[in-house]
Formats: C-alpha cells, structure tokens, sequence
C-alpha cells in the first residue's frame, strides 16, 4: 500500500523535478525508493532523488568539519543550493532508538528547541509558518512520549538523538 501511493507521488512529483520533498522525509523514504526501484519504477528519477540523498549526507560532514563553524548568533547556517536550513551535524546524532524516528525536519525543529527558539523564530527560520511549526512540535511530542519541548529535548538527549 506504501509503496502504491509512493509509486503515484512519484508520477505527480516528476514532471515538476521536485527532489527535496522526497529527501526531507530521511532515511526511511530512501529504502522505500530503494524498493521501488528494484520494481523497475521511475528508475531515472528515483536515481536522482538518490542521489540528492548522498548529496545532502555529503554536505552535512562538510558543515561539521567546517573550521570555521556557524557564527555564535546564528547556529543554523543555510546551504548554498537551497534556501532549507541545516542543523550543524555536531547537534544531532544520525541513527534514532526510537520506534518511528524523526523526520529530518522534525530533527531541525528539535535542534531549535534546544536552543530555546520560539515557534515563531523557528518559523522564520525554516521559511515555514508557526503552523506547520505546531505541527512538527505535536509529532515530536509523540515520537518521543513528552508533554512539552524542555521534556522533548531532555529526552532527545538521553536518547542520544541531541547532543548535550
């Protein structure tokens, strides 16, 4: 059933070259392309979005070995090829303990938690509105089994997801 409504996003999502909307929902989305491809569907197109997997990935070591780092007022640096903003690699950990991980975007909100931003400077942030920020805070509480966003970055910590 997944991998049917992924097979028709897939043929809504190709005529517009739309790649980033695949690559923001993680590692998950990439096994499932994984699968689909092996099926032979849109095997072009799905070894783009691929491919923009390894590129996300090699451009998040590149931002945590950066000697230079984010400035001190702002920890969330945008990459040069879209207007996203990346969480510093050095904040969050990859692998996630936990039975339905994080979004990648749910990481980046996460990552703003603790550093105390508010739904509408994160927002601002993440060209999204305080909305859609809500939005992500309620899927972070119930991944993570917390009433509040102190709880949820504690529990990150402890769960390795957050580095302290």
């Amino acid at each position: 059933m997944a991998l049917e409504r992924l097979t028709a996003a897939l043929n809504l999502a190709e005529p517009g070259g739309c790649i980033r909307l695949f690559v923001d929902l993680g590692p998950q989305m990439a096994d499932l392309l994984k699968q689909l491809i092996d099926q032979n569907v849109a095997v072009g197109y799905i070894g783009r979005i691929l491919d923009a997997f390894k590129e996300d990935a090699h451009k998040a070591v590149l931002d945590a070995s950066d000697p230079d780092g984010p400035s001190s007022h702002n920890r969330f640096s945008s990459s040069s090829s879209n207007s996203a903003f990346r969480i510093p690699n050095s904040d969050l950990h990859t692998s996630q303990p936990l039975v339905e991980p994080l979004t990648n975007r749910e990481l980046d909100v996460l990552a703003m938690l603790a550093h105390r931003l508010s739904n509408k400077e994160i927002a601002a942030k993440l060209f999204i509105s305080p909305e859609t920020v809500k939005k992500h805070l309620n899927n972070i509480y119930g991944k993570l089994s917390v009433s509040n966003r102190r709880q949820a970055v504690e529990k990150a910590e402890t769960l390795g997801i957050l580095k302290r």
